[in-house]
């Protein structure tokens, strides 16, 4: 179909008038099967959270969900990953592995070790501290006396 075929048809659609009679009676019809949908299904109610879409998990395996249900269902399983994984857990009945993080015990806080390499890491940056400034460091020379600008003495 080409672009202009399709403008054609859409133009077509937008400009066609629909009498009142069946905008009522498309509008009973929808109202009659949600009416019939939620009573089908027992456990009806709004579908906020992913807890609301993997209760009906197991409905949706049964086949026992209305057609309105599964449609949001599957919707939701397509754009959710989670609900998918669940959805896979519930068809093969394995069970969903938790990861916790264990932590390793410390070493015992007896041991002085933690405390004399940070005193020896205080008393290394001290030292090359003092022998920068005072020219300890070899290559440096140390100040020995200042020279001044001689200045005349008078007597008088």
């Amino acid at each position: 179909m080409t672009n202009e075929k399709f403008d054609r048809l859409l133009s077509s659609i937008r400009n066609e008038e629909v009498n009142n009679e069946t905008v009522k009676q498309a509008g009973e019809r929808v109202w009659a099967k949600m009416a019939d949908g939620t009573a089908a299904d027992a456990g009806a109610r709004t579908l906020r959270s992913c807890e609301d879409f993997q209760a009906l998990i197991p409905a949706y395996i049964e086949n026992r969900l209305p057609a309105g249900r599964v449609m949001l269902v599957e919707d939701h399983i397509h754009a959710c990953v989670a609900c998918r994984h669940a959805l896979e857990r519930e068809r093969t009945g394995a069970k969903q592995t938790t990861w916790r993080v264990e932590k390793k015990p410390r070493a015992s806080r007896g041991s002085g070790w933690g405390w004399a390499f940070a005193a020896s890491a205080v008393a290394a940056v001290a030292f090359a501290a003092v022998a920068f400034t005072y020219g300890f460091l070899p290559g440096q020379s140390t100040v020995r006396g200042r020279s001044t600008p001689s200045r005349e003495i008078t007597y008088g």
